[in-house]
């Protein structure tokens, strides 16, 4: 960069264009609306200890804990201003979210190919030997996670009386709406997701394994993320 970026906000042209004597006057001002605290020497020795170490008990706190979801943010959802606001409708308890900040290595943030969900352009990490971008990784709450990038209570409903209605037993699921899992005989499947199922020759193992044979469609509104458990073609 050859030269700083000129500044054009009025407000800070304003402070910019302060003699000493007046911005003195101006720090003195945001003090004084501060109310005084009094610190014994344990504390008084702490702020001067700044920056202070930062040790990994409390990432692995939140790593390991069964109430978080661990997840890579940029962009906006790297914002604190942004995630208040995408989080401000749901209880104060999940006002806050735990944020480690870090640099990850050889990408960058780009324009993602998907329509925006929030007013504002999706950003995805593209490849980009040499570049660092800055993310946070957030430890979300379900409800957190949830309201990002799970379905609403009405789409899991529907998933739900989908199921049902077409003859599947709901064996489970997950607080974050984010999984349905069923059972049903292949008959019943075949029906409800348009697919008649096959089995066939492994071409490089000595096994044979089930599949559909087409993608399955289900009569809903919205678009499901995915379907699993409709082919073993790979094993673990």
């Amino acid at each position: 960069m050859e030269r700083w970026p000129e500044i054009t906000e009025p407000l800070l042209r304003e402070r910019q264009g302060l003699s000493d004597e007046e911005f003195f006057d101006f720090v003195a001002g945001l003090l004084a609306q501060v109310r005084p605290r009094t610190l014994d020497d344990e504390q008084f020795e702490h702020a001067l200890g700044y920056p202070w170490e930062r040790g990994p008990e409390i990432v692995r706190e939140y790593i390991h804990a069964p109430d978080r979801i661990p997840l890579l943010a940029y962009g906006a959802n790297a914002s604190p201003e942004r995630l208040a606001l995408k989080l401000a409708h749901l209880e104060e308890a999940d006002h806050h979210v735990p944020v480690l900040a870090a640099e990850l290595e050889d990408f960058d943030v780009g324009p993602a190919a998907q329509g925006p969900w929030f007013l504002t352009m999706p950003a995805t990490l593209v490849p980009s030997p040499g570049t660092r971008v800055r993310v946070g990784v957030l430890f979300l709450t379900p409800a957190q996670f949830t309201a990002q990038f799970g379905p609403t209570q009405a789409q899991y409903d529907a998933v739900l009386a989908f199921a049902k209605d077409n003859g599947f037993t709901v064996v489970g699921g997950t607080r974050d709406r984010m999984d349905v899992q069923v059972t049903a005989p292949v008959s019943v499947i075949e029906n409800a997701f348009h697919i008649t199922m096959g089995v066939h020759q492994h071409p490089t193992e000595a096994r044979t394994f089930y599949a559909p044979d087409r993608e399955p469609t289900l009569a809903l509104p919205f678009q499901i993320w995915h379907i699993s458990g409709l082919n073993n073609f790979s094993t673990p």
